[in-house]
């Protein structure tokens, strides 16, 4: 091989190995990025440093005014903007459902298609999304099993980047100054600052609701809209949020289950309000009426009542409710949706209240009494007819 050959074959070697340094450099407390606290290793620092700065992306060409988050191309900040400001641009032609970018409908055209091209290859059972298909075979893998171990509370993690984000908070490198508590990343840091300010720069266009992040923004909009894009791989059922798919595939593992009957709940502190329902305990009083409850969330539902707060509002009428339930109800109404079916005559219901009401027509049960003349009735409404009719003197 002549000089010339080898020399250059040689700085084609120090390239490659260059290059495959500045892609895998890790994470360390030393060599730090002043502008976003990005770290390497000292190997790595006078090569890739001077790169890393010179990026698009601590320019601040493509910064967002809205919450200073800073993107690679302008093409990534006009999609960001889009979670600010609600616009959907792109629209299915069947069910005129909107999008923020033309790859999520895409994704949704599959929906109407009822093509399912991603199959598990344990059970065969097939999915619409790619999302949904991961998600299932964690059911077929059971508990998480990480390759990378943390030395110092033994948490394992699937990917060695996973395992350095999560050793930063026994670092206490991204520690929050208000509170002293310590995240893996300087945005999770940037985020919780926000409850300490008050900042809430993602607003809903329908009802002028403030969050902190566009995530629970995305998930708060599917209030109104009634979509439910996250699906259960074991049973089917739908949610609005990933955070609500997590919480229903615990009842499926039987991660919290009642020692007493049995139940399985979503969360350990719905199994707690459940294990106390058998106590007879009603920790949660209201402070203007001191009612009690078993359940947090029925505390917060009956606290409306007396604030008057309604904040699941109808994206077709404006007609508002102080209860989700409610609300997916009322959409009924708009839809002509009546999943509830009389097992007798086989009429349909919008609601599961109107179809006890309507067995009573069969059963004839008259639950309602009168007070005047001990006549009785099916249900309140005709009471409060008859007490009007006929004792409008009493």
């Amino acid at each position: 091989m002549s000089k010339r050959r080898a020399v250059s074959a040689i700085a084609e070697l120090l390239t490659l190995l260059t290059n495959n340094v500045v892609r895998y450099a890790y994470y360390t407390d030393e060599s730090s990025c002043d502008v976003k606290t990005e770290a390497y290793s000292n190997d790595v620092t006078e090569c890739y440093k001077p790169y890393h700065m010179n990026r698009p992306i601590h320019e601040e060409k493509y910064k967002c005014k809205a919450c200073g988050k800073c993107y690679r191309t302008a093409r990534s900040l006009t999609v960001h903007r889009r979670s600010h400001t609600g616009e959907k641009p792109f629209e299915c032609t069947v069910c005129s459902k909107r999008f923020k970018t033309s790859s999520n409908r895409a994704q949704h055209s599959a929906v109407h298609s009822g093509e399912k091209p991603h199959k598990c290859d344990v059970c065969n059972k097939a999915f619409h999304f790619r999302t949904c298909l991961h998600r299932h075979k964690r059911l077929h893998a059971g508990p998480r099993q990480g390759s990378y171990s943390c030395d110092e509370c033994k948490k394992s993690f699937s990917s060695k980047c996973a395992l350095w984000q999560h050793e930063n908070i026994h670092r206490g490198r991204y520690k929050c100054t208000e509170c002293g508590k310590c995240y893996p990343t300087t945005k999770d840091l940037t985020q919780h600052r926000q409850r300490h300010t008050g900042e809430k720069p993602f607003e809903c266009t329908v009802c002028s609701k403030r969050f902190i992040r566009a995530r629970v923004l995305a998930d708060h909009r599917r209030i109104h809209s009634g979509e439910k894009p996250y699906s259960c791989g074991e049973c089917g059922m739908q949610f609005s949020s990933r955070s609500q798919l997590c919480c229903h595939v615990n009842i499926h593992a039987g991660k919290y289950k009642c020692t007493e009957c049995g139940k399985c709940c979503p969360t350990a502190q719905v199994l707690a309000e459940h294990m106390g329902r058998h106590a007879g305990e009603k920790r949660f009083l209201c402070a203007v009426c001191s009612k009690q409850f078993t359940a947090s969330w029925l505390l917060v539902e009956h606290s409306r009542i007396h604030t008057g707060e309604k904040p699941y509002k109808c994206h077709v009428c404006d007609k508002a409710f102080n209860r989700r339930d409610s609300l997916h109800t009322h959409l009924r109404v708009h839809t002509g949706e009546k999943p509830y079916t009389c097992h007798v005559c086989g009429k349909f219901f919008r609601a599961h209240n109107l179809l006890r009401k309507h067995q009573r027509v069969h059963t004839g049960e008259k639950l309602y009494k009168c007070s005047v003349c001990d006549k009785s009735f099916v249900d309140s409404s005709t009471l409060r007819k008859h007490k009007r009719g006929v004792h409008k003197d009493n």
